[in-house]
């Protein structure tokens, strides 16, 4: 009864990883061709219009900045605005017109909540781009990182079970595909599916090519939001090659629009963290908890994100510093897409 039995198993299993197959393409597919159509509700289309006013030399962060701070008032101190009470998701959220000044013609405010750095990233990849092809040329882009991402979780769940590759990586799709984050970065065009991606890349040659890793952890900082949590990893191991590789070439691409834009580079990135801690909101993410108790922008705050950023460096000191590759997938669940991490990083820039 025993053989019966197992081949059953195995049937049923099959069935079950197919049709989570179908019902991932399917989704996928749908969200590719939203992806094509969202227009500015497109992160990408959101970033490609910051990168058209650094084109035109205006100081993005300090035009969101200046738009929030005279709308919503202050963001530390005892006036500042609640976010409990003030749901503010994206500068657009403050008041403008077209003739405000300082706004390019034609645009709305600069959506400028991601670092000198990453905004370095986003100019030579898209900020060129026509807009009529941006879309299209991110969408596809995205779906051919997806590919990849996949292989890469595919060849490691074969490695680690023995299963055979084609099975491993119809289950990886499966289940990656069928992941609500993963259709909402794909239908709204944002870079996370890429922070994966080289994040992975990096953990996996951390030890074995720590330069190369740290150019990887570099790339991932496309979306800090994610790649910073990864940094702990050669972190807790004492691999500080990765890290100042990755520091190195932040610090260079932060220069670069610095110099672009006349501006200082910790200018612009003191204007950048304190746009962000307007927009705070986000799901999936312990800060609207904070919120909800209005301890954002407090020291409160502060000390709880720190909290709960030191847990899993103390649970990985614990162990000896074995934390690798096998938690990427688990560790990404409580931050994509959340916001907590530019949080974190302009709570602890300049405390209230």
């Amino acid at each position: 009864m025993v053989g019966p039995m197992n081949s059953k198993a195995r049937t049923g299993i099959r069935i079950v990883v197919l049709a989570g197959l179908v019902a991932g393409l399917a989704a996928t597919a749908g969200s590719a061709v939203r992806g094509w159509s969202m227009g500015g509700w497109s992160d990408a289309s959101r970033q490609w219009v910051v990168c058209q006013y650094v084109r035109a030399r205006i100081n993005p962060y300090e035009l969101a900045q200046r738009l929030l701070r005279d709308t919503f008032g202050p963001a530390t101190g005892p006036d500042r605005v609640r976010l409990k009470e003030r749901r503010i998701y994206s500068v657009s959220s403050a008041h403008w017109t077209a003739d405000t000044p300082g706004l390019l013609p034609g645009h709305p405010p600069p959506e400028a909540t991601y670092p000198p750095s990453t905004l370095s990233m986003l100019m030579a990849t898209i900020g060129f781009l026509p807009e009529r092809w941006l879309l299209p040329v991110f969408t596809s882009a995205n779906l051919a990182v997806l590919a990849v991402l996949l292989w890469q979780l595919g060849g490691w769940l074969r490695r680690e079970t023995g299963v055979s590759r084609w099975p491993a990586l119809a289950a990886t799709a499966a289940l990656v595909l069928l992941w609500p984050p993963v259709q909402q970065v794909i239908r709204t065009g944002q870079t996370g599916v890429l922070s994966l991606l080289c994040a992975w890349l990096a953990v996996q040659r951390h030890d074995r090519r720590p330069v190369t890793a740290g150019l990887w952890f570099l790339a991932a900082m496309i979306k800090p939001s994610m790649a910073l949590l990864y940094l702990l990893i050669p972190l807790v191991k004492g691999q500080w090659k990765p890290i100042w590789t990755a520091l190195a070439g932040g610090v260079a691409l932060t220069v670069l629009p610095a110099f672009w834009l006349g501006e200082w580079p910790w200018t612009l990135l003191s204007q950048w963290m304190d746009l962000c801690r307007y927009v705070l909101q986000g799901a999936y993410t312990i800060q609207e908890v904070l919120n909800a108790a209005g301890w954002e922008n407090t020291w409160a705050g502060t000390g709880a994100v720190l909290a709960i950023w030191g847990l899993p460096g103390s649970g990985a000191g614990s162990t000896g510093g074995r934390i690798g590759s096998p938690c990427l997938p688990c560790s990404v669940l409580p931050i994509w897409p959340g916001r907590i991490t530019s949080g974190t990083i302009s709570s602890c820039w300049r405390f209230p």
